[in-house]
């Protein structure tokens, strides 16, 4: 009886909320790809956007470790690709020489590196922006096992729409300091 009561509130949920027209005015729709790991090789995805990218890449990452990513990313660097990343300070200090910067160290005038200060909520965001056109997030970390290994997604929206979305919090972020 408690389960059919529960799938009938979660119906009549589901249908109010499909119903609202402030939701359904609101929301944005965007064309979008959705990957699963383990099934999917997450980190040869975000290796093959990153490859493309040719002009920028805004990338917001709780975690970087994983040495395909910091290798693309050097690489789109050196190509003249703006690279911006914006970590949590604590969990890099924690994952030490794994993390991004101390992989490629200072020799990348068009990558920067900023981190978000102690206290607060965390910073958890795992997305990326390139060229203002194509959008990733999910809830895969850009490490090894995150990508290969856990049970996670990727979602990649090719929306410019999308993109300045999550610039707009990029941005908001990144001159804070």
């Amino acid at each position: 009886m408690f389960r059919v009561r529960a799938c009938v509130v979660a119906a009549v949920a589901l249908a109010a909320l499909a119903a609202s027209p402030a939701l359904a005015a609101d929301a944005p729709s965007y064309p979008a790809e959705l990957h699963f790991a383990p099934e999917e090789d997450l980190e040869a995805i975000d290796v093959g956007l990153i490859d493309d990218a040719g002009e920028t890449i805004d990338m917001s990452a709780y975690v970087l470790t994983d040495a395909s990513i910091s290798e693309a990313l050097s690489r789109a660097a050196e190509r003249g690709v703006v690279v911006r990343i914006w970590q949590d300070g604590d969990e890099a200090r924690q994952v030490g020489a794994h993390d991004i910067a101390q992989r490629l160290g200072p020799s990348h005038p068009s990558l920067e590196i900023r981190y978000k200060a102690s206290g607060g909520p965390l910073m958890h965001l795992k997305g990326y922006c390139i060229d203002g056109q194509v959008f990733r997030t999910g809830s895969a970390n850009f490490s090894h096992s995150g990508l290969t290994q856990q049970d996670n997604d990727l979602l990649v929206f090719h929306s410019r729409e999308a993109c300045a979305q999550f610039e707009a919090k990029f941005a908001k972020v990144w001159g804070a300091k």
